[in-house]
């Protein structure tokens, strides 16, 4: 009886013993943390090779020296996949390489705001701030002036055509 009482505390401490030597979640980089969602998936194009459109996430692991990554769909793992750990460093540096990129962007994007002929009228008009407008916002305005402008210039040749004219 001692014995068997002996032998299951041995395997019990093997088994806890096991579990700490498990793979433990890897962050990749300080922005994306140990969870990659599809959207950082996308932003920064993140194993390519891996990520089919039914990937929701990735999980990147380590256990000693090995990583693995593991991609879930539903919160289930769909694949458990070994990758070397120079695959790692090239994600990295991809996620540094489009992190200076996009801040680059976003510095010059907000130079071409400074410059940009309507800021003096978008702010008097608007009542916003430039200094928070973003390459998006300033993209939804010009798109928007364009189709008021061709929306107008339709009208016109619809007046026109009425009139007898071609244009």
């Amino acid at each position: 009886m001692r014995k068997l009482i002996l032998l299951s505390i041995f395997v019990t401490l093997f088994l806890s013993t096991s579990v700490d030597a498990q793979d433990q979640p890897y962050q990749l980089h300080p922005t994306i943390g140990d969870t990659i969602d599809r959207q950082e998936i996308d932003k920064y194009l993140l194993f390519e090779i891996y990520s089919p459109d039914s990937v929701d996430y990735f999980i990147l692991s380590k256990n000693e020296n090995a990583y693995y990554l593991m991609a879930y769909s539903d919160n289930t793992i769909i694949c458990r996949n070994h990758i070397s750990a120079d695959e790692v460093l090239i994600q990295k540096e991809k996620v540094e390489k489009l992190n200076k990129y996009y801040a680059s962007f976003l510095r010059n994007e907000s130079e071409v705001l400074n410059a940009y002929s309507l800021k003096k009228e978008l702010s008097d008009t608007l009542k916003i701030d430039l200094n928070v407008v973003t390459p998006t916002l300033l993209k939804t305005i010009k798109k928007d002036n364009r189709r008021k402008r061709w929306e107008e210039h339709r009208n016109d040749v619809r007046k026109n055509r009425e009139n007898g004219m071609i244009y």
